[in-house]
């Protein structure tokens, strides 16, 4: 089994060594893991203070992941800041420029882009080899992922390495659709709304594969996730299964399409603006299925098996779509 290189997924472990003589952090790691781990806290007062710790939780890995770059270059736009090695310093402004888009698209769809503090940027790591990348996805993960989102931090593998040596006349627009920042960005933006990762995995994935596919075109489809009507006969996992053990269930491609599949159901049945209801119910900490019966009107086995239903008269159409967005950079 293949699994194409362009396949996205999100890590949640640091990327190469990190020093942890910050031991400083270390008590609000653990103590940040413990916390934003714990399922179905009441409402109240708790939640509220389990956000709060869950950004010291992210504050603190997202510095030691930074301090393991520090001796890496660094340039900078008013939103975003790049650190890269020497090599990839042709690439550098092409990157800026499709990171800026991607902060346009993102926030057509969803509605919202973070308000920083003035000097506040998003930090993004370029590795000039995959060898970063694939520590964080492990050997099992079956494809070479092209980017990650971990902690607050973008890291990108660098484009000199899947695209061409130096960009060229129509490099912006070939990374914008060919490479992994608009997905990566989604998750960001969806991290920073929503207190501490109030949203089941399967949101998460396949909102940032939706956003990706709507602006790019791109859409995660070969033989391993291909799913054919009858759909209940096409071995598909549970919502249950996805909503519970999303990380864990052995067909990663099939998992991340059944996510995209499923905000594809959402876009059609109450649009963009039931989305963005869902993500801002769920950023005043909602529980999940609270919020999606108050924009849906259905409860979660409900929701799939409507689901379901669609399935059966919309596969196709998403395969290989043409995006509604704008078309990124245009260079």
């Amino acid at each position: 089994m293949t699994i194409p290189a362009r396949a996205p997924k999100s890590a949640r472990r640091p990327a190469g060594s990190v020093r942890w003589a910050s031991w400083l952090f270390v008590p609000w790691l653990i103590l940040g893991t413990v916390l934003v781990s714990i399922q179905g806290w009441p409402d109240g007062p708790v939640p509220a203070a389990r956000a709060v710790l869950y950004d010291l939780h992210l504050s603190a890995r997202r510095a030691l992941l930074l301090a393991s770059v520090k001796e890496m270059s660094t340039a900078e736009t008013r939103r975003f800041v790049v650190h890269y090695e020497a090599a990839d310093a042709s690439w550098v402004p092409v990157i800026l420029e499709c990171a800026d888009g991607s902060w346009e698209a993102v926030a057509r769809r969803l509605g919202w882009t973070p308000l920083t503090a003035e000097g506040e940027r998003v930090h993004i790591i370029i590795y000039p080899d995959p060898a970063p990348l694939e520590r964080q996805f492990g050997p099992e993960a079956g494809f070479r992922a092209l980017g990650a989102y971990w902690c607050g931090v973008i890291q990108l593998l660098s484009p000199r390495v899947w695209l061409s040596p130096e960009p060229s006349t129509g490099s912006a627009r070939a990374f914008w659709a060919e490479g992994p920042f608009v997905h990566e960005y989604t998750h960001y933006v969806l991290d920073r709304l929503i207190p501490y990762g109030n949203y089941p995995r399967w949101l998460s994935e396949g909102l940032a594969q939706y956003v990706e596919h709507k602006e790019t075109g791109y859409v995660w489809l070969d033989e391993t996730n291909t799913i054919r009507p009858p759909v209940r006969e096409a071995g598909l996992y549970r919502l249950i299964d996805l909503q519970r053990s999303f990380d864990r269930l052995p067909n990663t491609a099939l998992a991340y399409r059944q996510a995209f599949l499923l905000v594809a159901y959402l876009e059609d049945t109450v649009g963009w603006s039931g989305i963005n209801d869902l993500l801002r119910r769920l950023a005043r900490l909602e529980r999940f299925e609270e919020a999606l019966q108050a924009v849906t009107g259905l409860t979660l086995s409900e929701l799939e098996e409507n689901w379901l239903e669609w399935l059966d008269l919309s596969l196709g159409w998403e395969s290989g779509g043409r995006p509604t967005g704008k078309e990124g950079p245009a260079n």
